[in-house]
């Protein structure tokens, strides 16, 4: 190793492209680090050893790609050693001002777009991708020492030589590298003081090509929480300088905007208006997906504005793409479904924004008195909006979900913003949705939209089409909603769901009624149980009962356990032993995840009509018996006699894995 160690210094200074001792080099590369990884202490202990072996190493990460990728494991080693508590704090300062700056180098150099070293475009990312990781373990082992801040400034004058020379390629990797090390940082509350510099370094460079400005972007929006204190300075700047770079990265740009206006939108304020001027130029070019994000962007603003403002500045903000379906929309052409989609994306996007800002937890689920104030802002700013362009949206949306068959998974998707019919009918019901929780939530204009979106998922329901009530069972969840709007109509809802039936249509499409007549259970009780619909509502249910899918059952499931438990007299001893009857023929088949439901329900039959449940349980004809041995049967028969609580919960789940031979009827003698 020592033999090659001063031809190597010599190379490292100037790496050659076509280095014909490569492989051996890469030999003895591996040597070394397998070495190191048996006794790292070799790297100190002997001062001669250890000189040659260091040496040897950062050569190794200097001369070629083919040479330094095979010495990258010695990071790993060396943090692995450091977390163990066996890499004192003398050799680990030595160990990272000599080989952490070759670590660097090496990225610097080997790494560049522009690279001379890489034979084809997959090898280069692959080996951009290790040497990022390798500096971001550099970093990690040097956290807390004082070699991090130092290694941090070395990282620094490469960035600011390759900005004094122009080199834009050499500015780009730098840039990576820094975005590898904030990413390892994201949990701190504060970045290093350097990225000031580095984020100025961007807003100062006169990049253009995609690949650079992609790279640019991705630091920024890494940098997104950081806006809000130690970036505040450069804030205003980035989001100018992102926006403007919309027309080369569209959608990296405006994921970025949104981002960093979601964690620091409330220093933007004063910005507002000039943000959206330029918004109204470059969003109704760009794609659906860009322009929400733009949109969502100034929504981050926006929603810290005060609870007066809140709703004309989203207003203002969604103006032009309410205009795209005012004064009629012809969904029977193409350009007219793409502006329901913008319109549809504008709105989601920007709704969620201001109910979530920089939290990407997901949409709240608070409604009525259980919303947070942000949920009560963004419903009344969605229903003021769809207040306004009602009389044109409706219509649209209701030839669009009778045109064509919805997506099965439709009714609950998530918005998608790649145009697509498809996607239009997903972003509408989603829309939709969307509106039921505003409506429970808004300040104002609730009663008005909860009305509006009765009559519609009803006339859809009454041409089959059953997807839109969905939302009705979102809005169902406010007790005034369901008794002023849904009440009214429920009835016939419930013979247009029949009717479905009726026609031949899957359990499945019944789903979103499903989980209408749930929420309807949930939130006015008995008093459901007295509009008349009872028996059609049970007779639903039973067929749905046969199916084994849970999205299907747990709505159902839930509906028959208020029903059961409910003192109405629409509730009589034969429809009871209907629906016990329908229950104790279907359970087995059904997934184990339901088990709690089944017990819930167990433990009513059981307090209410015990007599009849143990005779049919008993019954040797039952499914879920006729399926086993004579012996396990009895036991079966003995357990449903005698077995309550957690243990007749186990033993139905097992007596389910029986009969769909799952498990065998041995697994049953444990409760004999």
């Amino acid at each position: 190793m020592s033999s090659y160690l001063g031809p190597l210094e010599g190379l490292a200074a100037a790496p050659p492209v076509d280095f014909k001792e490569g492989p051996t080099i890469a030999l003895w590369a591996r040597v070394a680090v397998t070495m190191v990884e048996a006794y790292t202490q070799i790297l100190w202990l002997k001062q001669d050893a250890a000189e040659v072996v260091t040496k040897f190493l950062t050569a190794c990460f200097l001369i070629h790609p083919s040479v330094c990728t095979h010495v990258f494991e010695l990071w790993a080693i060396l943090k692995d050693a450091k977390n163990d508590g066996k890499l004192p704090g003398d050799p680990l300062s030595a160990l990272l001002r000599q080989l952490g700056p070759a670590a660097i180098k090496s990225l610097a150099t080997f790494g560049r777009a522009d690279s001379r070293y890489s034979e084809d475009e997959d090898a280069l990312q692959q080996q951009r991708e290790a040497s990022k990781e390798v500096v971001v373990d550099v970093l990690c082992i040097a956290a807390g020492t004082p070699e991090g801040p130092w290694l941090l400034s070395s990282m620094q004058q490469i960035l600011q030589q390759a900005e004094n020379n122009k080199d834009l390629p050499g500015l780009e990797v730098m840039w990576y590298a820094f975005s590898g090390v904030a990413e390892a940082l994201a949990d701190e509350p504060t970045l290093p003081e350097v990225y000031r510099y580095v984020v100025q370094s961007i807003l100062r460079s006169e990049v253009q090509k995609p690949e650079q400005c992609e790279t640019a972007a991705i630091l920024l929006r890494t940098c997104g929480p950081h806006f809000l204190k130690g970036l505040q300075p450069e804030l205003a700047s980035a989001v100018q300088w992102l926006v403007y770079k919309v027309s080369v990265i569209p959608d990296t740009a405006a994921e970025a905007v949104q981002e960093i206006c979601g964690y620091a939108g409330q220093h933007l304020v004063q910005h507002v208006d000039e943000f959206l001027k330029v918004v109204e130029q470059v969003a109704p070019k760009s794609s659906p997906s860009v322009d929400a994000s733009l949109r969502g962007a100034l929504a981050g603003i926006a929603r810290n504005l005060s609870e007066q403002q809140v709703v004309p500045a989203l207003s203002q903000i969604c103006s032009s793409s309410c205009k795209l379906i005012q004064n009629g929309l012809d969904i029977t052409q193409e350009s007219g479904r793409e502006q329901l989609h913008r319109f549809t994306c504008v709105l989601l996007r920007s709704v969620l924004v201001v109910e979530q800002g920089g939290n990407s937890s997901g949409p709240g689920k608070g409604v009525g008195d259980q919303a947070s104030m942000e949920e009560r802002m963004a419903g009344t700013c969605l229903a003021t909006i769809l207040l306004s362009v009602w009389s044109d949206f409706a219509p649209a949306a209701q030839r669009l979900l009778l045109a064509a068959p919805v997506p099965r998974e439709a009714p609950k998707g998530r918005a998608n913003f790649e145009f697509s019919d498809e996607a239009l009918q997903v972003n509408v019901l989603a829309l939709l949705r969307t509106a039921g929780r505003a409506a429970c939530n808004t300040v104002s204009g609730g009663p008005e939209l909860g009305s509006h979106l009765v009559n519609l998922a009803a006339a859809c329901a009454a041409q089959r089409q059953l997807a839109c009530l969905h939302s009705l069972s979102v809005l169902a969840l406010s007790v005034q909603q369901a008794k002023t709007n849904i009440a009214p109509q429920f009835g016939a809802i419930c013979v247009s769901a029949f009717g479905h039936i009726q026609a031949g249509g899957s359990e499945y499409e019944l789903v979103p009624f499903l989980d209408l007549i749930s929420s309807m259970s949930s939130t006015l009780g008995d008093e459901l149980f007295q509009c008349g619909q009872v028996e059609t509502l049970v007779r639903l249910c039973i067929l749905a009962l046969a199916v084994t899918e849970t999205d299907v059952l747990k709505p159902v499931l839930n509906f028959l356990q208020r029903l059961l438990s409910s003192t109405s007299p629409a509730l009589t001893e034969q429809l009871f032993q209907d629906m016990m009857r329908a229950i104790l023929a279907n359970f087995h088949k059904w997934p184990r995840m339901l088990g709690a439901q089944n017990l819930k329900l167990f433990n009513i039959f059981i307090e209410r009509q015990e007599a009849a449940f143990v005779s049919m349980v008993t019954d040797p004809s039952l499914p879920c018996l006729a399926c086993l041995p004579a012996h396990e049967q009895a036991i079966a028969q003995q357990a449903f006699r005698t077995l309550r609580g957690p243990r007749l919960r186990a033993f139905l789940g097992d007596l389910g894995t029986v009969a769909r031979s799952e498990n065998s009827p041995d697994v049953l003698h444990a409760y004999s």
